[in-house]
């Protein structure tokens, strides 16, 4: 018989996840990553734990809860716009009878975003799609970038490239690793999308800016700038964990159109150049993930419904909790 029980004491939370959850594939599924964004925002946390009879682990669902939207999400409850960013989330359980039990158990309201269905055999009970992901396999073109290109209709490829080339002739160097541009991404986007940028929300710039800094210290980090004419262009930020290269953030100076596509477009070349396994774009509907045959995946959902009349005393226990 499954126990399923609520959990608000951190150090067991880390304990639960680091003993059940699947091997990380990416930098999101580092706990460290989340932790980065749970010291910023401050939100009261839970477990959903399901032990066996013998008390052994059969499952765990690790949540924060959102002030803002009254909601349970995934932890640590990064969000944007009431929505959380990071993607590829997991709730490890050993069947679907363990995964329905532990979503009964979550007290109150949720919005459970970016479950990855391929890290859970048996799916997510009442999921529904959420957005689709965008990825690039270089080994699916042997890494070999030249073969990748030969697989455009050839009326598209010379549109890219006329596109690309206008900007080679005016100059085009890159530069690596270099913190400071970092700072011309926040400041570029939040120009373009204002209070719609992810940075504009202090709390998520400072998670964002120390996970940045932790993963240089790691070794994981990478930031490339493309500067035209001296001026720099363009910045994308990224981490590589394991050969899977994860496109965090960009930003782009909008005096050179066609520059996003031409920093895209050195990604993918010097991951056939390093044999990287996976480029992922992430989520969001921008039409140039298409134009450039990436390959799709979608992530899931839960919603779940707060019971009416039910009295929930997890939320002030996992704000106490958070004070200690």
């Amino acid at each position: 018989m499954t126990k399923i029980s609520l959990v608000n004491d951190q150090e067991e939370i880390a304990r639960m996840w680091a003993a059940l959850m699947p091997e990380p594939v990416n930098v999101f599924d580092l706990w460290e990553t989340r932790m980065h964004f749970h010291n910023a925002f401050r939100r009261p946390v839970i477990g959903v734990k399901a032990e066996g009879a013998l008390g052994e682990a059969e499952g765990f669902l690790p949540l924060s809860w959102v002030e803002e939207t009254r909601t349970w999400t995934v932890f640590p409850g990064e969000t944007w716009k009431g929505k959380t960013w990071l993607e590829g989330n997991v709730f490890p359980a050993r069947d679907r009878g363990v995964m329905e039990a532990m979503l009964e158990a979550v007290p109150g309201a949720a919005h459970l975003r970016y479950l990855d269905p391929m890290k859970q055999s048996f799916g997510y009970p009442g999921a529904e799609e959420d957005e689709v992901g965008y990825l690039f396999f270089p080994g699916r073109h042997s890494y070999n970038f030249q073969e990748y290109l030969n697989s455009f209709p050839r009326k598209t490829l010379k549109k890219l490239m006329a596109e690309t080339s206008r900007l080679d002739s005016r100059g085009v160097e890159y530069r690596f690793d270099c913190m400071d541009d970092a700072q011309f991404l926040f400041r570029m986007n939040i120009e373009a999308f204002g209070p719609e940028s992810y940075f504009y929300d202090p709390r998520f710039l400072k998670g964002f800016e120390d996970l940045l800094a932790w993963l240089r210290d790691k070794g994981m980090l990478r930031i490339t700038a493309v500067l035209i004419e001296g001026r720099t262009a363009a910045v994308d930020v990224g981490a590589v964990y394991k050969g899977y290269y994860s496109v965090l953030a960009g930003g782009v100076d909008r005096d050179f159109p066609g520059v996003a596509k031409l920093i895209n477009f050195h990604h993918l070349e010097r991951a056939c150049a390093e044999k990287l396994d996976c480029v992922d774009f992430l989520c969001g509907n921008f039409n140039w993930k298409e134009r450039m045959r990436l390959i799709p995946r979608p992530l899931m959902e839960i919603r779940l419904q707060e019971q009416p009349g039910v009295v929930y005393p997890a939320v002030r226990e996992a704000e106490l909790a958070l004070r200690v």
